[in-house]
């Protein structure tokens, strides 16, 4: 066999995951606790700072075709951790003598690179960013103390690499995702709160191609999974 000359290095993202039912049903539950209180203080927004570790899992399932045939399929799963920075902006759609809901905008600062050798190339990896709307239903405890879950709709900037003796490529597409948690609060004051949250972001799973045509035409496909477990302390300031 001669030796496989560079080919043409092609992506495609493609979601796996069903639209999940619980912003709906978040929404439904929060609007029939919140009919029976009498307003708490006017809707008002505010701003807030985030500083959070994370440890993310990235599933990669990997495949090779050789002249139309399976000839490799194997799968790598590497896990990181690292710390980020964010901030968001938010507002009060409903403020009770019990409970709230909130609908907010976030943007999250990663700039994380990690790199895992295997025997026969690199795989690297780095989320520069993400971004995403979040709606937050909660309940007000007592003594200043709040309590609450977040739905969020994810979009994530990735950087996807690998360079080996074979295939390469090097992709960064935006990929999809939601996220789910929830979060203890202190209300210091009427303008300053602070926030403890988990919250566990799911991707949508990006297939990348990339062909190689020698004596063989040697296709490899990478489907990537990437999945976030974050811990987020918070600072808020409430506009009034």
């Amino acid at each position: 066999m001669s030796k496989a000359i560079k080919g043409i290095i092609t992506g495609e993202e493609e979601s796996v995951n069903k639209k999940k039912p619980c912003v709906a049903l978040a929404v439904i539950m929060i609007l029939l606790i919140s009919v029976s209180g009498k307003a708490q203080d006017q809707e008002t927004p505010y701003v807030g700072v985030n500083l959070s570790l994370f440890n993310s899992v990235i599933t990669d399932n990997f495949t090779r075709h050789v002249n139309g045939i399976l000839n490799e399929r194997s799968t790598f799963e590497d896990d990181y951790k690292g710390q980020f920075g964010g901030t968001y902006f938010g507002y009060k759609l409903i403020d009770t003598k019990r409970t709230f809901l909130h609908l907010q905008a976030h943007v999250n600062l990663y700039n994380k690179e990690f790199s895992t050798e295997t025997p026969n190339s690199t795989l690297t990896r780095k989320l520069n960013y993400s971004f995403g709307i979040d709606l937050q239903p909660g309940f007000y405890v007592q003594s200043g103390f709040i309590c609450y879950f977040n739905f969020s709709a994810e979009a994530g900037k990735f950087e996807f690499s690998k360079t080996g003796t074979s295939t390469t490529y090097d992709m960064e597409p935006p990929v999809l995702g939601y996220g789910l948690g929830a979060g203890i609060g202190y209300q210091v004051n009427p303008s300053v709160c602070f926030k403890l949250q988990y919250q566990h972001n799911q991707y949508c799973t990006t297939e990348i191609a990339a062909t190689l045509v020698g004596i063989d035409t040697i296709i490899d496909y990478a489907e990537l999974s990437p999945r976030y477990d974050i811990f987020m302390l918070s600072l808020q300031y409430n506009f009034r």
